[in-house]
C-alpha cells in the first residue's frame, strides 16, 4: 500500500519567511506549480531587500521578467546576478545569468552586449548548444554565414538533435551555394 502524500500547504508571507533561500525556493515553487492565487515576485523581492545582489534571486527575476517582455527590468537583473557571481574574476559554475542576460540584450537589438553574453553562456555544457544557436542568429543579421556556420556546428557538437540549428544549417548551405549539402541536412531533419 502507497500512503498518500501530504497535503501541499500555502507558503507563509515572503516577510515571515527567514531565510533569503527559503525565499527563492517559495519563489521559484511558485512558479514550477503555478497558482493565480500566489505570486513569486514579492518572494524574491524579499530577498532582494534582504540581499539586493543575490545571484540565485535576480537570475529568477531576471528571467521571469524576460519571459514577461519586460526586457529593461529583466537586464538590470540579470546584470546584478553576473556582477556577483563573476565577483573577484570568479568563474560561474554554469552559464544561466550570462544565457539569459545575452538573450535579453539580443531582444532590445544591443547584438553587440548580446554577443559578449551568449559567447560566456557557450563554456557552459547546459548552455552551450543554445548558447551558440544564439550566436548564429546574430550572425545572420550581419550576413556573415561562414561564421553562423561555425556556430551552428559547435551548437549541433553538444545537441545533435537541435532542430532549429539544422534547419538554420541547412539554409545557410543553401544560401552560400552547396544545395546538395542542404537538401541531405534537411532530409535528415526530416526523417
Amino acid at each position: 500500500k502507497t500512503d498518500m502524500p501530504e497535503e501541499a500547504v500555502p507558503p507563509r508571507p515572503p516577510e515571515k519567511i527567514n531565510t533569503i533561500e527559503e525565499l527563492y525556493m517559495t519563489g521559484l515553487r511558485l512558479e514550477q506549480f503555478y497558482n493565480p492565487s500566489y505570486n513569486p515576485e514579492p518572494y524574491y523581492l524579499e530577498a532582494l531587500k534582504r540581499d539586493p545582489d543575490d545571484y540565485r534571486v535576480n537570475t529568477a527575476l531576471g528571467l521571469m521578467k524576460l519571459k514577461s517582455g519586460y526586457y529593461e527590468q529583466a537586464e538590470k537583473h540579470l546584470q546584478k546576478a553576473v556582477t556577483r557571481i563573476t565577483n573577484n574574476y570568479t568563474k560561474p559554475r554554469d552559464g544561466e545569468a550570462y544565457y539569459y542576460l545575452g538573450l535579453c540584450q539580443k531582444f532590445q537589438e544591443n547584438n553587440d552586449e548580446a554577443y559578449k553574453n551568449l559567447y560566456q553562456a557557450t563554456w557552459s555544457q547546459s548552455f552551450h548548444s543554445a548558447a551558440y544557436y544564439q550566436l548564429a542568429e546574430l550572425a545572420c543579421l550581419k550576413q556573415n554565414y561562414s561564421e553562423a556556420i561555425q556556430h551552428l556546428d559547435r551548437s549541433l557538437s553538444t545537441n545533435i538533435n537541435h532542430t532549429k540549428a539544422s534547419n538554420l544549417k541547412a539554409a545557410l548551405l543553401r544560401l552560400t551555394g552547396k544545395p546538395e549539402l542542404a537538401i541531405e541536412l534537411a532530409s535528415s531533419v526530416r526523417e
